[in-house]
């Protein structure tokens, strides 16, 4: 997930994120990830962007399980300012429509 550097500041220096708040915010659902989101704090910002992409991805996730060819489905949230060309443009493609749209 790529957001802009104005709703998404890079993380300071020193900072890392808590895989425990991500899944705190993930099992409290988008209501209160999405509150959390709107937070001060850049790590609480960081957590509660991870635990929205968390929770839009679940539903592709559930169903690529069954389908040949999808090994799994990794989450990363990035502001603008930290996705380089050369990234963007070895970054595999990921069709979430079409995943999410498929039968189990």
């Amino acid at each position: 997930m790529i957001l802009p550097a104005e709703e998404l500041s890079s993380l300071p220096v020193g900072n890392e994120l808590n895989q425990a708040n991500i899944d705190q915010l993930t099992v409290a659902g988008v209501h209160a990830a999405a509150t959390a989101a709107g937070s001060t704090d850049p790590v609480t910002r960081w957590e509660a962007w991870t635990a929205l992409a968390e929770l839009w991805l679940q539903p592709a996730i559930e169903k690529s399980g069954g389908l040949v060819g999808v090994g799994d489905l990794d989450i990363e949230v990035l502001n603008d300012e930290e996705l380089t060309f050369a990234r963007s443009r070895n970054a595999p493609e990921l069709d979430l429509a079409y995943l999410t749209s498929r039968a189990a």
